[in-house]
C-alpha cells in the first residue's frame, strides 16, 4: 500500500494507518444517533464511567435485537438483508466491557422475563390438561404444549440455538460475556461444521438440521446476532489455526478503544428521562410482531431505500470510498473482513432508520439518506477497528497469515534447515517445488542464512 501521499490517521502498535487527519478512531455516536441517545451515551460515560464506544456499540446491537426478523431491507430483487450483527468488544479486564451490554439489554431482558412468566403459566395449564383422563378431556378444547419465546440466549449448544430459532422466527441474539469460550467450544461435539452453520446464520439463509441426537428440522431465514467480549491478550485464539479457515472471524466487527482504564465509582446518577426514552424506543420495536402466513412461514415487512439513499450507497460502494479502497488492501489479513462491510453498510442503514423511527418519529417504511450517510460512517469506524485488531493478532504469530497448506508445511520444518532436506517432505504434503520457492521467498516467514539454507521466523501461540 502506497502511503507516501497520505497523512496518518492514527498509529497502533507503531504501525501507521493512513487517512486525512491524525486522530484516534472514535465511534461517531454524536453524528449517527439521535440527540437523546447521544446524551444518554455521554451521561453513561461521564456519570458511570462506561466507555463511549462500548455503550454506542452495545446500543446498536440492542436495537438490532429488538428489530429481529420483523423487517428486511430489499436492496435489489433477491437481495435482502436483516438487522443482525456479529460483534465483539475488546478490552482488558476491568475496562467495563460487560456493564454497557447489560445496561443496553435491560429492556430486552425485561421483555424476556415476561415471556418466561407467560410460558410458565401456559406450561402449568398444559401439564394439568395432560394429567387429565380421557373422560375428563372430553368436550374440552385441546391444550397445546407451549413454546418458549426468547430474544436472547447465553448458555447453550449450537443444537439448542437452532431449536430455539426454529421456535422463535422473530430472531434471537446470542450474548456471551467471554467469547473466548464460544470459539474454544466450537466443533467440540461434532466433526467441524459449526463455523459453516454460523456463517449461514450470519447470511440469513435457511439452515437444515439433521443430527443423530434429534429429529431433523428446518430453520427458516432468521435474524441471529452474536455479541460478546474478549480480552486483547487472548484475541488471537479467535483467529488461530483452524478457527478462521471458514471465514467466520471475518464476519465479526470489533470495537477496541485505546487507553481504557478500570472503572471508577462516584455518586452521580444518569438522567431517568434519558433512560426511559431509550427503553421505550426498544419496547416499541419489540412490540412489532412477525407475521406468519398460512404455511407457517415468516412474512417480514419489506422496505427499500429512497431514490436518494439508493444513489448514495451505489456511489459509496463503487468508488474511492469503499471499492477502490479495499482493492488497495488486497493481500492484507483484514481484506476478507473489509469485503463483508458492504453488507454491514446495508444492515447499519436498516438499524439506524428504525432507531430514527422509534426515537425521532422518522419514517419506518423506507430508508432515507440520513441512515445511509451514517451507516457509511459506521463502516469507516469498523474498518479502522479491523486494522487495529488484525495488527494486534497477526503480528504475534505470522502463521496466522498463511494459507492452511502453507501453515502445514511450515510446521514440519525445523527452526533451521537446508532446502535439499525439505523438498521431499513438502512434496509429500502436495507442495510443489515452485510453491516452495515462492514460500521461502517471503521475508516475513523465512530468513536466508546462506545459499540453500533458511531459518524460520515465528512466535509460537499456545492454545
Amino acid at each position: 500500500m502506497d502511503t507516501n501521499n497520505k497523512k496518518y490517521l492514527y498509529t497502533y502498535g507503531g504501525e501507521p494507518v493512513y487517512g486525512d487527519v491524525f486522530e484516534a478512531n472514535k465511534f461517531p455516536f454524536e453524528t449517527v444517533y439521535p440527540k437523546v441517545i447521544v446524551n444518554l451515551i455521554q451521561e453513561l460515560h461521564d456519570k458511570v464511567g462506561f466507555p463511549i464506544e462500548f455503550s454506542a456499540v452495545s446500543l446498536l446491537v440492542a436495537f438490532a435485537t429488538a428489530i429481529g426478523s420483523t423487517i428486511r431491507l430489499q436492496f435489489k430483487k433477491g437481495f435482502t438483508v436483516m438487522a443482525n450483527l456479529y460483534c465483539v468488544l475488546v478490552g482488558d479486564p476491568g475496562t467495563c466491557k460487560t456493564h454497557p451490554i447489560r445496561f443496553m439489554f435491560t429492556p430486552i431482558e425485561d421483555r424476556q422475563a415476561l415471556y418466561y412468566k407467560e410460558y410458565a403459566e401456559k406450561m402449568e395449564e398444559y401439564t394439568v390438561f395432560e394429567k387429565m383422563s380421557k373422560t375428563d378431556k372430553k368436550g374440552l378444547p385441546p391444550v397445546k404444549k407451549p413454546k418458549l419465546r426468547i430474544n436472547t440466549l447465553d448458555n447453550y449448544t449450537l443444537e439448542t440455538l437452532l431449536k430455539r430459532l426454529n421456535e422463535n422466527p422473530r430472531g434471537v441474539s446470542v450474548i456471551v460475556d467471554e467469547l473466548n469460550g464460544f470459539f474454544e467450544n466450537m466443533n467440540r461435539y461434532n466433526s467441524g461444521s459449526d463455523g459453516e452453520t454460523y456463517n449461514s446464520l450470519w447470511s440469513g439463509v435457511p439452515t437444515s438440521v439433521n443430527r443423530v441426537t434429534s429429529d431433523p428440522f428446518y430453520v427458516l431465514p432468521t435474524a441471529v446476532s452474536i455479541f460478546g467480549t474478549i480480552q486483547p491478550a487472548i484475541l488471537e485464539k479467535m483467529f488461530a489455526k483452524d478457527k478462521d479457515k471458514n471465514g467466520l472471524a471475518a464476519r465479526f466487527i470489533f470495537s477496541m478503544p485505546d487507553g481504557l482504564l478500570p472503572l471508577k465509582w462516584d455518586d452521580k446518577e444518569v438522567d431517568d428521562a434519558l433512560v426511559k426514552t431509550y427503553q421505550d424506543a426498544i419496547q416499541k420495536l419489540l412490540d412489532v410482531e412477525l407475521s406468519i402466513n398460512e404455511q407457517g412461514e415468516p412474512m417480514p415487512t419489506i422496505i427499500k431505500l429512497t431514490e436518494e439513499a439508493f444513489d448514495r450507497i451505489l456511489e459509496w460502494h463503487n468508488g474511492n470510498e469503499y471499492y477502490n479502497k479495499i482493492l488497495e488492501e488486497k493481500g492484507n489479513t483484514y481484506f476478507e473482513a473489509f469485503v463483508k462491510l458492504d453488507t454491514y453498510a446495508l444492515r447499519f442503514a436498516l438499524i439506524l432508520q428504525m432507531i430514527y423511527a422509534s426515537v425521532d418519529n422518522e419514517s419506518k417504511d423506507e430508508i432515507g439518506i440520513r441512515a445511509v450517510e451514517n451507516a457509511i460512517l459506521l463502516v469507516d469506524y469498523f474498518m479502522r477497528e479491523a486494522v487495529k485488531v488484525h495488527g494486534l493478532v497477526y503480528k504475534k504469530d505470522i502463521r496466522s497469515r498463511m494459507t492452511e497448506k502453507q501453515r502445514e508445511v511450515y510446521e514440519i520444518m525445523p527452526p533451521a534447515f537446508y532446502l535439499s532436506q525439505m523438498r521431499d517432505k513438502v512434496a509429500a504434503l502436495g507442495f510443489s517445488k515452485d510453491q516452495l520457492k515462492k514460500f521461502l521467498g517471503i521475508e516475513d516467514y523465512f530468513e536466508r542464512i546462506e545459499r540453500g539454507k533458511y531459518k524460520k521466523k515465528f512466535v509460537e501461540v499456545t492454545d
